[in-house]
């Protein structure tokens, strides 16, 4: 059975998730879609806020949502 029949690979171009925000602004080359355990939780005023309240760089850094299973729990739980 040929393994790629199950396997499909899509190609995303990836969108920046950055809205005019005086209070959460984007920070340059960082990019504010889904990740971790909830994938819908995207822009930067999600990102801000929640590294806010969990006292977290989220805006700096919105990988660790996905370098870090224990941030990433936080940040679902947050949402």
């Amino acid at each position: 059975m040929d393994l790629k029949a199950f396997v499909t690979e899509k190609k995303y171009r990836l969108e920046r998730y950055c809205s005019k925000s005086k209070k959460y602004s984007c920070e340059p080359g960082k990019y504010y879609y889904g990740r971790g355990l909830l994938q819908s939780i995207t822009w930067n005023e999600y990102y801000g806020a929640a590294g806010k309240h969990l006292g977290l760089p989220l805006l700096k850094d919105p990988y660790l949502v996905a370098r870090s299973p224990e941030v990433a729990f936080k940040f679902a739980m947050w949402f």
